[in-house]
């Protein structure tokens, strides 16, 4: 990952020792002051490419990318989220936080991966850049295959289940119930 910032190459080896040991020297070296609020600051600014994508949306991709080393970034992201406390809200650059793409079904549907973000503090109706909440991009669907449908049912179940409205209205006063009614396609509807 050679567009990663100096010093978070570490992440992508998917290793959560080196992880650890990481945290820890990034915490001494900081100035006197608040180490600790530093360092989960120092963590939750990282940004790389031109889209700025932050630490967490990161490791989500890795998810996806290495499916072999899944489980080591599921860890890594349960350490620095639920351990080392690093603030699981920053956004991309379309104002969408790592939580909201995990669940938005294009192309992750990730509920480990967002319970995670959620224990952590995620705000589960969260609105990005055009007031969208993650079930404005879930309903959204373009896949209409039966697999695609459950998909999308499962991630609006989940999203309501955990406390998500889906009468909240975008920047274009629409809310996901609404865009959830699909003219001439009546039997994908989610009735929630």
């Amino acid at each position: 990952m050679a567009n990663l910032p100096p010093g978070t190459h570490v992440l992508s080896e998917g290793h959560l020792p080196s992880i650890r040991d990481d945290f820890s020297r990034r915490v001494q070296n900081q100035p006197d002051g608040d180490r600790l609020g530093a360092t989960r600051k120092e963590l939750a600014d990282i940004a790389y490419g031109p889209t700025k994508i932050p630490l967490f949306n990161f490791l989500l991709q890795l998810t996806i990318l290495n499916p072999p080393a899944r489980t080591s970034y599921l860890e890594i992201s349960r350490f620095l989220a639920l351990e080392a406390c690093v603030p699981v809200d920053s956004t991309d650059l379309s104002g969408t936080t790592a939580f909201m793409h995990s669940i938005s079904t294009k192309p992750y549907w990730d509920p480990e991966f967002a319970g995670i973000m959620l224990k952590a503090g995620a705000e589960i109706n969260r609105r990005n850049r055009y007031g969208c909440v993650a079930a404005h991009d879930i309903v959204m669907a373009r896949d209409y295959s039966t697999a695609g449908q459950r998909k999308t049912v499962e991630a609006l179940k989940w999203f309501v289940e955990n406390g998500g409205d889906l009468d909240i209205k975008c920047g274009d006063g629409v809310s996901p119930r609404k865009m959830g009614i699909v003219p001439g396609r009546w039997g994908c509807r989610f009735r929630g």
